[in-house]
């Protein structure tokens, strides 16, 4: 398997989206809650879509009651909190509380290598 390394430009990147989309995430008393105002909203849909550009990910969607993300080689090379983070964003773009979860497909053998939820994190195979 060809290894990709993660050069300090998409590692600055990366922190900068992520600043910047996880600004709009609320404390509320029992569950977070997200916000979901439109310019919140544009700013994931534009991480998720660069992160698609830059081959972080291939396919973001949400078929049904569920998020799903095809992850590349690149995403492999991110350390865990870069990955944690990305899948924030994409968590909040679909959902307001903490009842759902993201599936993570590899792009390249189709299977699933882990899933992403509020309550129980980031989990990678």
């Amino acid at each position: 398997m060809k290894k990709v390394v993660c050069g300090p430009v998409l590692v600055a990147f990366l922190f900068l989206i992520i600043l910047g989309c996880n600004s709009g995430r609320r404390a509320a008393n029992k569950s977070p809650s997200f916000d979901k105002s439109p310019a919140t909203q544009a700013k994931r849909r534009q991480a998720i879509d660069e992160m698609i550009r830059r081959r972080v990910f291939t396919k973001v969607e949400k078929p049904g009651e569920l998020a799903y993300v095809w992850v590349t080689p690149t995403f492999y090379a991110l350390d865990f909190d870069q990955k944690k983070d990305l899948m924030n964003i994409v968590y909040g773009y679909y959902y307001e509380d903490d009842s759902k979860l993201v599936r993570i497909f590899d792009s390249m053998s189709g299977k699933e290598v882990g899933t992403f939820s509020l309550t129980l994190g980031l989990e990678l195979e």
